[in-house]
């Protein structure tokens, strides 16, 4: 008998150990981390990932913090740029990691970013991988994260363009809905993932590359991808502009309904399979740490957070810097760039 309620117990034990699987979601929380990059996963099989952990120390801690985060599976450094390694840094100060996800590419124009793999090697229970272009990640065997671009081979430099170009990007799939997370990636990787997997892009959600830069988010890109979703991390008031004008009208023009990181921390729930009905979309939304539901599949629309749209004012500026700037690129004397913004 006592031999009998043994195996009961274990296969009870089974049986609600796959059926809380079967339940489980696929949470992105696109952290608002300011002028900067920060992407935190639960997966369904119950571990999780990060990937960049943003320009400061704090924000990304106090998000795990309120998560109680203590260990991380999969920590991915899309490119060494300050504002994507430097929370990352506190990561590996304050916790365990399993997996280290990094690019070929050394940024000799700063010294952080030897840092945080000096920190990832001095973990010793923490492996390093160098993804390959096409590989897919051993994350959850029910959610497919295939690596469409990075730079496989070593080199530095301390070119932003070409560390942007260097960028982890990961297509994530789970339950028939795709996420694309880009990175910086800007327009010269994007053509060339539209060489490598022209039939493979089109997304559910696009985390948009290099903070909505006008270098990004090309129009050929998005006529393949045709996301439904566009997550745009960047800092309120920013130095760089971003998000850009264009690159906006560029995803609305596609049909992507936009989300900013910049007042709050953004959520997209991938529900489990069997757990929504057609007509159901994934849940977006911002994040409210005691207001969070973590297992609310009745959402039929996704909830609406407006990017704060230009002002006209705010129009004019960016397309006065854009002038200069490229005036600048191109070459033109000071009575040229008078003229030009004197349509202004």
């Amino acid at each position: 008998m006592k031999k009998f309620t043994g195996l009961f117990s274990i296969f009870a034990f089974i049986f609600f150990f796959f059926a809380s699987l079967a339940d489980a979601q696929l949470n992105f929380y696109f952290v608002n981390v300011g002028q900067g990059d920060a992407t935190y996963i639960e997966l369904p099989n119950g571990k999780n990932a990060l990937i960049d952990g943003g320009p400061t120390n704090r924000l990304i801690n106090d998000f795990l913090n309120s998560k109680n985060v203590t260990h991380i599976d999969h920590v991915v450094l899309t490119h060494p740029h300050s504002d994507h390694y430097i929370g990352l840094k506190k990561v590996f100060k304050t916790r365990t990691v399993s997996n280290f996800y990094d690019s070929r590419v050394e940024n000799i124009a700063a010294k952080g970013d030897n840092t945080l793999r000096e920190q990832a090697n001095a973990q010793r229970a923490c492996k390093t991988h160098f993804p390959k272009i096409g590989e897919k990640l051993n994350w959850d065997p029910s959610v497919d994260v295939k690596v469409l671009n990075t730079c496989e081979t070593p080199f530095e430099t301390r070119n932003n363009s070409k560390l942007n170009n260097c960028s982890i990007v990961l297509k994530i799939t789970y339950n028939g809905t795709t996420v694309m997370m880009m990175g910086d990636a800007e327009m010269p990787a994007e053509a060339e993932i539209l060489k490598r997997f022209p039939n493979e892009l089109k997304s559910y959600a696009l985390k948009a590359g290099h903070h909505g830069s006008d270098t990004a988010s090309s129009e050929a890109f998005l006529a393949k991808v045709q996301p439904k979703v566009a997550i745009l991390s960047f800092g309120a008031n920013n130095k760089y502009g971003h998000p850009d004008y264009d690159a906006l009208m560029r995803l609305q023009k596609y049909g992507a309904q936009l989300f900013a990181t910049q007042a709050e921390t953004q959520t997209l729930f991938l529900p489990a399979p069997g757990k929504r009905s057609n007509a159901e979309q994934p849940q977006i939304k911002a994040y409210h740490p005691n207001e969070q539901l973590m297992f609310d599949f009745g959402i039929e629309q996704p909830v609406e957070v407006s990017i704060p749209m230009l002002t006209d004012e705010q129009k004019t500026k960016t397309k006065k810097n854009k002038i200069i700037k490229d005036i600048k690129k191109f070459g033109s004397d000071q009575e040229n760039i008078s003229e030009q913004l004197q349509l202004f």
